[in-house]
């Protein structure tokens, strides 16, 4: 099995992952309001502000029993500032972000699509070169 072929099953997995789409939830404890604009605070650890940083896309707050729309205000190292829509209360013992995970599932297929291209064309280049 040469590079090309394992990029080709890499690309059609993404295709299977962008069919059957799902959501990552990422857990935070701790929130509190900070202003009359619907922000909260959690302070979170390195590993979920690696992820955070990572993940762009369409963001549900869930907690409890229900799911609200939220962005991310700030991030820093040791804290995410969530927007809250339509959500009320003083402080979250915990909660978690949903991520809709199509948006990275889809720039991972068009790296690797890109790196297919690549390939292709290195080979396209020897070859001419060979003649």
């Amino acid at each position: 099995m040469n590079g090309s072929d394992e990029l080709d099953k890499y690309i059609k997995l993404k295709d299977l992952e962008l069919e059957h789409p799902y959501t990552e939830s990422i857990p935070l404890s701790r929130g509190r309001l900070v202003s009359s604009e619907d922000e909260y605070v959690f302070s979170i650890k390195w590993d979920v502000h690696k992820k955070l940083e990572q993940v762009r896309g369409d963001y549900l707050f869930e907690f409890q029993y229900g799911e609200y729309p939220c962005s991310i205000v700030d991030l820093t190292k040791k804290q995410v500032k969530l927007e809250i829509t339509g959500f009320q209360a003083n402080s979250i013992e915990t909660g978690a972000i949903k991520v809709d995970m199509s948006n990275i599932i889809e720039r991972e297929r068009a790296g690797l699509c890109q790196l297919e291209e690549e390939e292709n064309l290195q080979k396209s280049f020897f070859r001419k070169e060979r003649l």
